[in-house]
């Protein structure tokens, strides 16, 4: 999953209906395949301490686009480590699968859209091996603004720091839900000093309302 895979991806699909679906299962195959990679087997079993420090600099070795593209990931997040408890779910199969290993990485997503009494309900669950997030916004349908911004994070690649940018969601109260506010989120949850996660479901949340009008 690289930058420009959703240009192509509309390059190859076309524009007729059900084009855009296609490039969203596209993105989303993309997104879970790169949760894996392909590291020396020596270098994945030091993931077997399940020490935080030493996983996080495998994380690097093995994505090479990490660095800033969230807040564990910055210089920031990185002066952490040693300063507070830190803990990961994070095990050795994420960085080298065994031969002819099934269920490497499994993944399940819930979006749901309720509108109840003049209000516009949306939720998103994410749980897989090393994430847990559970997201509801809730919309006033006459004015189009958010009134309520929750969430929680049971489950983080690492607790401790991971947590650190989730009580950025709350920056999405008042936002007035137009066509411009992903990019708005991008700033809110996004970048060196959010969370990749956080963006991607609450960006995909937003697409779930466009979809349903």
């Amino acid at each position: 999953m690289v930058g420009g895979l959703t240009r192509r991806a509309l390059d190859a699909v076309g524009g007729g209906p059900g084009a855009a679906l296609a490039v969203d299962g596209v993105i989303e195959a993309a997104r879970l395949a790169r949760q894996v990679a392909k590291l020396p087997p020596e270098r994945a079993a030091r993931a077997a301490s399940r020490d935080p420090w030493e996983c996080w600099q495998l994380d690097r070795a093995g994505w090479v686009d990490l660095p800033d593209s969230c807040f564990t990931y910055s210089e920031t997040g990185a002066r952490l480590f040693g300063t507070r408890p830190i803990s990961t779910p994070i095990h050795p199969e994420l960085y080298r699968p065994r031969p002819g290993q099934r269920g490497v990485f499994e993944r399940r997503k819930i979006a749901r859209l309720e509108r109840r009494d003049g209000r516009v309900l949306l939720f998103h669950a994410m749980h897989d091996n090393v994430h847990g997030f559970e997201l509801r916004l809730e919309i006033d349908a006459a004015s189009g603004t958010v009134v309520g911004a929750e969430h929680a994070a049971p489950r983080l690649p690492y607790r401790g720091i991971c947590d650190e940018p989730q009580r950025k969601f709350t920056a999405l109260l008042g936002e007035h839900v137009d066509d411009d506010l992903r990019r708005r989120i991008q700033v809110h949850l996004g970048g060196p000093t959010g969370c990749a996660q956080l963006y991607d479901l609450t960006a995909d949340l937003l697409k779930l309302l466009a979809a349903r009008g």
